[in-house]
């Protein structure tokens, strides 16, 4: 009996067509045993042409039909019936009906009709985005295609605009969905024109303090790039169909053969999971050892260095070569640079004695000046910012003295004084500002975290580390720890560089293996940064044995 309409059936023959009518005649159920049967969620119209396919074998999937029987099929578990409607409707799909079929496949498990729908659906977002089926979509389904590499649109402005079609389809309904939705937008790929006039003054985000603070991140990712690589929290991948993808740059030095050492600019692919040799956008020339490195944007600064020591090279991330800047006023090397705002600052260093000076490079008229002096100078030491505060940690006095002070630099009052103590001296220490703290790994492995407020403690420490000139890297895993020198050794050699790469939180360190450095290197920066696809990237390893350098 199927919406009151009865059908005689033969119960061998709807047996041996359906696992569903097999395991209920030939159990106890108590339909074994009755002389009508009600089928629930079942049209009739449906039925009666499931049994002129059961009893005929005649062809009943048309466009019209196609769903209700693959559905009927399904729930009967005809599985001759359920692959003749999944080949059929995998043979038929379109930018009109891709999404529905798609979202049907899910529900029902059709891996061959899955795998068809979605291609169309990626390829094809903003035609089917315009589509009632988009709309009619679950909050789940929506969230799969939007996180998806593969989705093809010319911005991220307009998966936003089809997200907020979706929600004021049946806004109070899918209103509170907004959070999770918003957790699988790419914001910072959004135009600061979009975010500014459609998001942060969204209705709808302000209700919810995770979408304003994802916001607010998005627009300090546009409108801060001195501050890009502290935010932690921004998703910021890139899809398939872009031209630029994401390395993390490492900068340093490694020995070749024969003993001696040569400069490295390598990359870490972060969707590939492999290094990269970025040999033909190596430096212009060998600034030696105990150069700075930071970032502004995605461009990349250094300064200094044993051979070079008033040297300013920019890595344009744009044109992806190095560019010439203006000499530093003094040179130095074993000193550390910070951007903050429009501005990059060098402090300290070491040229025939240790420096207190600050020097100041503007971004907008590119030009070095003094602005400022360390209470005390200091050389071998790591800087941070937070807010518009400059924090110096520990370093060589000179004479071979370390200290544990903290010295702060105020880079609108010019003045410099010392806020606190580290909780031992200590040199060749680094430092990254993370959520308005700063982390400092030193040389011991330990993990250092400060506050202008709360002052300075160790929370963690690497088991066995004891090295320097190491890279850190930080993302919302933790800080990374990049290669550097075994402290222990005497005469530097081989065998004392590192290659792992550590990840340390508050609670623990591992290794990661798959981010091992392709050769042991003492690194002097790790920046992520954007690279575009048209500029070859070649595996390291290959690079390797190809020229064996």
């Amino acid at each position: 009996m199927v919406e009151n309409q009865s059908f005689p059936c033969h119960r061998i023959i709807l047996s041996a067509a359906s696992r569903y009518f097999d395991a209920m005649f030939s159990s106890n159920m108590k339909e074994s045993e009755m002389d009508e049967i009600y089928l629930h969620d079942v049209k009739a119209n449906t039925f009666k042409d499931v049994l002129e396919f059961v009893y005929c074998n005649k062809d009943i999937v048309t466009q019209e039909t196609a769903e209700d029987i693959i559905r009927t099929a399904s729930m009967l578990q005809i599985d001759s019936l359920q692959n003749q409607c999944e080949h059929f409707m995998a043979g038929n799909i379109n930018n009109e009906n891709c999404v529905g079929l798609w979202a049907l496949a899910r529900h029902l498990n059709y891996k061959k009709l899955r795998e068809k729908s979605h291609p169309c659906i990626l390829n094809n977002f903003l035609e089917v985005c315009e589509n009632e089926e988009f709309l009619l979509l679950e909050k789940n389904d929506l969230v799969e295609i939007i996180k998806d590499d593969g989705l093809k649109v010319i911005d991220e402005d307009a998966v936003c605009e089809a997200v907020f079609k979706w929600i004021k389809f049946d806004e109070c309904s899918r209103k509170h969905h907004l959070p999770d939705i918003f957790q699988h937008l790419r914001l910072t790929q959004v135009s600061l024109d979009y975010v500014l006039d459609e998001l942060d003054t969204n209705s709808m985000v302000a209700e919810f303090k995770t979408c304003v603070s994802a916001v607010k991140n998005a627009i300090k990712y546009h409108a801060m790039p001195a501050r890009r690589q502290t935010l932690t929290n921004v998703k910021d991948e890139f899809r398939c169909v872009s031209n630029k993808t994401h390395l993390i740059t490492v900068l340093g030095r490694r020995y070749r053969k024969g003993g001696e050492t040569s400069l490295e600019f390598i990359g870490y692919n972060i969707k590939e999971k492999k290094w990269v040799s970025l040999h033909n956008h190596a430096l212009p020339y060998d600034i030696g050892e105990d150069f700075a490195v930071c970032s502004f944007g995605d461009d990349i600064f250094v300064t200094g260095g044993t051979k070079t020591m008033e040297t300013c090279l920019r890595y344009s991330s744009k044109f992806s070569q190095w560019r010439e800047r203006s000499k530093l006023c003094k040179g130095r090397y074993r000193h550390a640079m910070v951007a903050v705002k429009n501005s990059l600052y060098v402090i300290g260093g070491y040229n025939f004695g240790t420096l207190s000076c600050i020097e100041e490079y503007d971004m907008g008229i590119e030009t070095w000046k003094k602005v400022g002096e360390l209470q005390h100078g200091v050389d071998a030491t790591s800087a941070a910012a937070i807010g518009d505060n400059l924090y110096v940690f520990g370093g060589w006095l000179g004479f071979a003295q370390e200290t544990a002070a903290i010295q702060c630099f105020e880079t609108k009052t010019k003045t410099s004084y010392q806020i606190g103590n580290l909780p031992h001296p200590c040199k060749y220490t680094r430092a990254i500002s993370v959520n308005n703290r700063i982390q400092i790994i030193s040389p011991q492995g330990e993990l250092i975290s400060f506050s202008p407020n709360d002052g300075s403690k160790i929370i963690s420490t690497v088991k066995d580390f004891s090295r320097r000139n190491f890279g850190v890297f930080v993302n919302s895993d933790g800080v990374h720890i990049f290669g550097g020198e075994k402290e222990t050794s005497t005469d530097s050699a081989e065998g004392d560089i590192c290659d792992d790469v550590i990840l340390v939180t508050e609670k623990q360190s591992e290794k990661l293996k798959s981010m091992k450095l392709p050769v042991p290197m003492e690194v002097y920066g790790c920046i992520r940064t954007v690279v575009d696809k048209k500029y070859s990237l070649v595996d390291f390893q290959k690079t390797l044995l190809e020229f064996d350098i």
